[in-house]
């Protein structure tokens, strides 16, 4: 059974039809192979994008810098996982958070630490995002 010759073709512009995949954002030859690193890089771009920041949809993004100069108290935290869960349920639904802490990354520190362990079950992926401002 022979591939159609257009299939070969158009498969040079994948790219395109689906977007980049990059693990390195400064290295635009740098492209994801792994589904379990695109959903990884996927997560990690709707937690770092601020509100309002993509042209195209206004709402995406959870915009965790946007909580650095809050008050360290329960109520942010709070603020944070719910924003946090929100945009999951909107924009990343095949992938259920299993436990997500946010605090200071130690006791003395000015440093907001974000924790969010998760399961994508499509992929059977247990994963972990660990992200600390300023980093």
């Amino acid at each position: 059974m022979s591939i159609n010759p257009f299939f070969k073709e158009i498969d040079n512009y994948v790219d395109i039809a689906y977007g980049p995949r990059l693990t390195n954002p400064l290295d635009p030859l740098d492209d994801i192979t792994e589904p379990k690193d695109e959903v990884k890089q996927n997560f990690r771009i709707l937690l770092l994008t601020k509100p309002g920041e993509r042209l195209t949809d206004n709402n995406f993004g959870v915009g965790i810098q946007n909580y650095l100069f809050e008050l360290a108290n329960p109520q942010t935290y709070g603020q944070i996982k719910t924003r946090i869960t929100t945009q999951v349920s909107i924009y990343m639904p095949y992938l259920t958070i299993q436990d997500m802490r946010v605090g200071l990354a130690t006791p003395d520190s000015q440093s907001l630490r974000v924790i969010i362990k998760y399961y994508v079950p499509s992929l059977d992926q247990l994963d972990e995002m660990v992200l600390t401002f300023p980093t």
